[in-house]
């Protein structure tokens, strides 16, 4: 599929098929239509995964901004998440 098919099928311009495949988007707000035109999970587009789990959008967006931060950040971040899990 080209880019403009794909754009024209998500109701989304070419150019922003072309932004988001040279990974200049970090959460496209077109994402769900996106994912639905070409048959694979949000997730996967985002992480380039096919063995996610489903992910609300909200689990979504936590790993789209822990992703963001510093790598000694997201240490920190995970860490928490660590412990919290364990009680």
């Amino acid at each position: 599929m080209s880019q403009g098919e794909l754009a024209s099928a998500a109701d989304i311009d070419q150019t922003s098929v072309s932004t988001l495949e040279r990974d200049l988007v970090k959460r496209p707000r077109k994402l769900q239509q996106i994912a639905h035109v070409l048959g694979v999970p949000e997730a996967w587009l985002l992480f380039g995964h096919d063995d996610l789990p489903d992910m609300t959008d909200a689990q979504i967006e936590a790993v789209v901004r822990l992703t963001a931060l510093s790598p000694d950040d997201q240490a920190a971040v995970i860490q928490l998440i660590e412990r919290l899990s364990r009680k």
